[in-house]
């Protein structure tokens, strides 16, 4: 199963929302409380790592940097390909 995971909770509610009325609440949705720093959502992470749910983050283009080490952490040890619609 799918684990959506988004920054903000009114993101989450809009995606639970979405979530419940067009896919019968086949994904789990929740999200990092609103934090824009690493060491803010570092223990909410850690137990994503713990779960048999495949994670998917969504996060805004504000959030470039938090992205950026979201991906380090959970791939520190293997080369990935950070998908992003960001413009350097």
């Amino acid at each position: 199963m799918f684990h959506v995971i988004v920054r903000a909770r009114k993101d989450a509610k809009a995606l639970q929302y979405i979530n419940k009325r067009n896919y019968g609440g086949f994904l789990k949705v929740s999200s990092l409380g609103g934090s824009r720093k690493f060491n803010e959502v570092e223990d909410i992470l850690e137990g994503l790592k713990e779960t048999p749910y495949i994670p998917i983050l969504l996060f805004g283009e504000k959030e470039r940097e938090l992205a950026n080490d979201v991906n380090g952490y959970f791939f520190k040890d293997r080369k990935t390909i950070l998908f992003s619609n960001f413009e350097d």
